[in-house]
């Protein structure tokens, strides 16, 4: 598929799907199957190689040699192949990736009205070339459609604070309100931030499933645009989602282990509704509720906003219950590290900002159990040994009542009514509610399933290396379609016309097993070399061994170089002679490059 020129012609989605299903010019091409390995049997077949192996006229390293010396044409008649733009790739796993990509892109281009993003999750090797496959689809789809794109990019190592990815939405907001789509790539959006592992993925959980991103306590609008998460911690997609539920499993299983809140928060809101504090005439105070989640919470200045909103509420005659959940879970890597933070507003009414005290008035503050921590509290005894910086401690002493989920609330009676008919009180009154909790598997887990749900698609980009077992024979015609491709977009080489390239430069750069950094050696050690167009390449052509160790230092590179002659290729048998031949019969070509 190439980019159109000219007006535009809108074709039908069916057709569109047909350009995205098949090459330009499909031949059928019959293959001998032989699914039963060596000594097995046919009650336990296996594939013992690629399937496309069996359908090309020559062996695998004769395909590699000419598809770089003679174009993209000579091979891929033969294989099952996709293009996009100026991407090309005959790999059955990465076409597959692409083609669900391309349709995925074009049905929601298409078909979707909802103003919210489109999300896709891109893994591979470094410098296997992620952005670029993805970005090709992508414009290859909308330019079919007629419709433009502006890309950008954000690479989310190098942010340091929320604050940077809300100025990175409201620019992609505004790109947005323009005629063109805004393709966002977020690179490494699987590192750290503020010491937690994967930090920044659920603050992406609302901007990709609602279409919204926090400004302050406002939400505002993304708007239509496709988004590409570009991982760099994994390079496949099943090493970082294996873990999780698939998509639509119930709650069951997964959300088992955590702890509840809701059943037992309303059960306390309508026990302090039932509550009479016989006032003698004068006006019961105005309970308001609000639940705080503190596993979502990373840092003390989200918790020092809400203890200001709990002081307003306070100022204004209400008396706020806060149901603090998860209060016993980790902040940053400290098990039990929020504890610490309540322990003024406790005790003294007050919560600090920058070394200031500040009261927090009359409030009910109810501390809900989300960890193992507490289980069994209080008839069973704290490890306080195992948490010397928690305060744990300090932290119980303030308690003033608990209660156990589902055993009522009759014991609280009396601390809650003197409370709230005291008017004189004015700190909070703290008590617990406790249950038992399971320890979760992956505390990731329930963040990693949801960003994974919100996902429309996935691609593996392989890259130029050989990943063993299987590949060991095919990642060279991988290989090759990659240096082709940059030698004709990069380098100027003319499209389908023949290079002259001396055989060990060519075996050199075609079957070295592994390159350091993927299609970014390969393009480094291109451009470091003295290459023209028109010209043949020689050895001497090539950039030293000394700067070549930046991007590749298997020894067989210098091998192939130096060697007198030519490796010969083990499938060139006779017996695989014959079966070329039947290629070429069953597919009605005769193979141009039989030399």
């Amino acid at each position: 598929m190439m980019y159109p020129k000219g007006k535009v012609i809108q074709l039908k989605p069916d057709v569109h799907r047909m350009k995205r299903e098949t090459d330009s010019e499909p031949v059928l091409v019959s293959v001998e199957l032989d699914l039963i390995s060596h000594g097995g049997s046919a009650a336990n077949t296996t594939f013992k190689e690629p399937l496309v192996l069996n359908s090309l006229p020559c062996s695998p390293k004769k395909a590699a040699r000419d598809t770089l010396i003679d174009g993209f044409e000579s091979v891929l008649p033969y294989m099952p192949s996709a293009r996009f733009g100026n991407l090309v790739t005959a790999d059955r796993r990465e076409i597959d990736g692409f083609r669900r990509i391309a349709n995925t892109v074009d049905d929601w281009y298409r078909n979707d009205t909802e103003s919210k993003p489109l999300s896709i999750a891109v893994f591979g090797q470094p410098g296997s070339g992620k952005s670029f496959g993805v970005k090709e689809v992508i414009k290859s789809i909308l330019a079919a459609n007629g419709k433009g794109i502006t890309d950008l990019e954000f690479n989310l190592s190098q942010f340091r604070k929320e604050d940077d990815l809300r100025q990175a939405f409201e620019v992609i907001r505004d790109k947005a309100l323009s005629h063109e789509v805004p393709i966002v790539f977020f690179d490494e959006f699987d590192s750290t931030f503020e010491g937690r592992e994967l930090g920044w993925l659920k603050h992406f959980i609302s901007p990709i499933t609602d279409g919204k991103y926090k400004d302050g306590e406002a939400k505002r609008p993304l708007g239509r645009g496709i988004y590409i998460f570009i991982g760099g911690t994994k390079t496949k997609y099943e090493d970082f989602f294996g873990n999780v539920p698939a998509s639509g499993d119930g709650p069951g299983d997964f959300t088992g282990q955590s702890p509840s809140f809701q059943t037992p928060e309303d059960g306390l809101k309508e026990f302090l509704g039932g509550i009479d504090l016989n006032r003698a005439g004068a006006a019961e105070p105005t309970l308001t509720y609000m639940e705080l989640d503190m596993s979502m919470m990373s840092r003390y200045n989200q918790l020092k906003k809400k203890f200001y909103e709990i002081r307003d509420k306070a100022l204004v005659g209400d008396i706020p219950v806060v149901f603090f959940r998860n209060f016993d879970g980790e902040f940053g890597a400290e098990k039990l590290g929020w504890l610490k933070y309540f322990l003024a507003p406790m005790q003294d009414g007050e919560f600090f900002d920058h070394g200031s005290r500040h009261p927090i008035g009359r409030a009910i503050f109810v501390f809900e159990q989300g960890t193992p921590h507490f289980n069994g509290f209080p008839q069973t005894q704290l490890r306080y040994a195992d948490h010397p910086g928690a305060k744990l401690p300090d932290f119980v002493s303030r308690l003033r009542g608990y209660v156990r989920n589902g055993g009522g609330y009759d014991s609280l009676k009396n601390v809650l009514t003197w409370y709230l008919k005291d008017d004189k009180a004015n700190k909070p009154l703290s008590i617990g509610l406790f249950q038992s909790c399971r320890e979760p598997p992956d505390p990731l887990l329930k963040v990693k399933k949801a960003f994974n749900d919100a996902l429309k698609g996935y691609v593996d980009i392989l890259g130029p290396s050989d990943l063993g077992g299987e590949d060991h024979e095919y990642f060279a015609i991988r290989r090759a379609m990659l240096l082709r491709s940059m030698l004709e977009r990069i380098f100027k080489f003319d499209k389908g016309k023949e290079i002259d390239m001396d055989p060990h430069v060519l075996n050199a750069l075609l079957f070295t097993p592994s390159v350091l950094h993927g299609a970014r050696s390969l393009e480094s050690i291109l451009a470091m070399s003295n290459i023209s167009p028109g010209h043949r390449i020689e050895t001497i052509h090539l950039c030293e061994e000394d700067q070549r160790i930046l991007h590749v230092n298997d020894p067989k590179f210098q091998d192939y170089l130096g060697s007198g002659e030519v490796p010969s290729d083990p499938r060139d048998t006779p017996e695989n002679k014959r079966h070329y031949a039947w290629i070429e019969r069953k597919s009605g070509r005769v193979y141009k490059h039989k030399a």
